[in-house]
């Protein structure tokens, strides 16, 4: 079922990551808020937890296997 809808190893793995971290926020919420608890940290912590955040989207957002810059979605239009 899962070689069915084109995802090789590496993209299972960035969904299956994306989920684990989903899940774990979502019950973390629940007991507090997240953004409270970061803003009580330390200003160090707090901008390697951004920098960690913003470089994992671009990375796993733009980078990988089969990315093509000039395959942009809205180029048939």
């Amino acid at each position: 079922m899962i070689n069915n809808i084109g995802l090789d190893f590496y993209d299972l793995a960035v969904l299956l990551i994306s989920l684990i971290i989903l899940f774990i926020m979502q019950f973390l919420a629940r007991r507090r808020d997240v953004r409270e608890k970061l803003l009580e940290q330390n200003i160090v912590f707090r901008w390697g937890v951004l920098y960690i955040l913003i470089f994992s989207i671009i990375i796993f957002g733009c980078y990988g296997a089969g990315y093509d810059a000039t395959a942009f979605i809205y180029r048939q239009f």
